[in-house]
């Protein structure tokens, strides 16, 4: 059995804490296959999960594109995330969940309080599991966190010059060419990454960003230092090309938009970046970068 220790969900809680992630243990007592179809995925356990804590969860806003409150990682070894289709040995598994919104971080919390009080065990797509534990690895309140990045004084020598981007899961983003066909981007472009990540913000109704304003396609930041790989993922009934690796940004000095990328950066990993985040895709690790030292810096 893996090692970890489970935390009790609801203590501690952050006041005004609408944004928060947690780690189920799960158990697969038989093994079998990771599926592919909607209703058989992770993505139907957390349906499944929330139905039992929050109702209003099975209401038609929740399958809006672009709306569901939360982001999932896959299911996870000590190594490793689990591919899609994967034939799984029967043993114990790491799940991470993100609750996007007051009312998400307190469905979660009622799963893992209720994980707590004894193993919630579903069925999906003849794949068996028990959530045996949970625990909440962070929580913010998103007002506090717009805060600390947009208001608050900091001298802009010390706002972070470049930031890195580690996606660990497939990524891919969606989009239409000037002739309205849907097109696919397989390359994480700023100005694509920061407004996939400022829609998912400005769905909280917190501290609405205007990406456009703020920046302005030319002033982006650019790509430094990358390593990567392209893939294909199978989603459904269809194959999927998408992206995973390092990138790094070298940031304008503009210390508005270093504000606003800290900001989103530090959301990423929550919201998860690009399409089908409810899936697993586009599961992102950051590190924001301060500035070198000058010559003569008290260290």
């Amino acid at each position: 059995m893996m090692q970890w220790q489970a935390t009790a969900a609801g203590v501690g809680r952050p006041a005004g804490c609408d944004l928060a992630q947690y780690e189920f243990l799960v158990e697969l007592p038989q093994g079998g296959t990771v599926p592919l179809a909607l209703t058989d995925s992770l993505l139907g356990v957390a349906y499944r999960l929330w139905d039992r804590e929050a109702p209003w969860f099975g209401t038609p806003t929740h399958d809006q594109a672009g709306a569901k409150p939360f982001a999932v990682t896959p299911l996870r070894t000590i190594e490793r995330f689990v591919r899609p289709q994967e034939e799984l040995a029967p043993g114990w598994y790491s799940w991470r969940v993100s609750g996007l919104g007051a009312a998400a971080v307190a469905a979660w919390e009622a799963v893992a309080s209720a994980a707590a009080e004894g193993p919630l065990a579903w069925t999906l797509g003849g794949l068996t599991g028990r959530l045996v534990a949970g625990r909440r690895l962070l929580g913010w309140s998103s007002a506090e966190l717009a805060a600390s990045w947009l208001e608050t004084p900091t001298d802009p020598a010390a706002l972070p010059a470049r930031c890195t981007w580690i996606f660990e899961t497939p990524t891919f983003f969606r989009g239409r060419d000037p002739a309205g066909h849907n097109l696919t981007q397989l390359w994480p472009q700023p100005d694509l990454v920061l407004r996939s990540l400022a829609r998912r913000w400005n769905q909280l109704g917190c501290r609405p960003l205007d990406l456009a304003a703020v920046a302005p396609s030319e002033a982006l930041p650019h790509l430094v230092e990358w390593s990567g790989e392209t893939l294909l993922v199978r989603l459904q009934d269809r194959w999927q090309r998408a992206f995973c690796g390092e990138f790094t940004w070298e940031l304008p000095a503009d210390p508005a938009l270093r504000r606003l990328v800290g900001l989103l950066a530090s959301f990423a990993p929550l919201a998860g970046v690009g399409a089908r985040t409810t899936h697993g895709l586009g599961v992102v690790v950051t590190t924001l970068h301060a500035p070198p030292r000058r010559r003569g810096d008290r260290a």
